[in-house]
């Protein structure tokens, strides 16, 4: 799940990207780009903060990967 936070945020990082190179148009594109990683960022958000509230309500005895 960890992996898929960062890929979400790796998404908005290249959208924002995206958006940052100078192009002929109204920009339309670019508002786009932008509204797309703020989406990519708040989902990210989201599950990490579901992450941390998983990891909160197990106890060592059912978490799989405690030792």
């Amino acid at each position: 799940m960890v992996a898929r936070v960062q890929e979400l945020r790796r998404k908005a990082a290249l959208c924002r990207r995206a958006a940052s190179i100078p192009t002929s148009g109204s920009g339309n594109a670019d508002r786009i780009l932008l509204g797309l990683a703020e989406q990519l960022e708040r989902d990210a958000a989201l599950r990490e903060q579901e992450l941390r509230g998983n990891k909160s309500n197990r106890s060592p005895d059912t978490d799989p990967a405690a030792p």
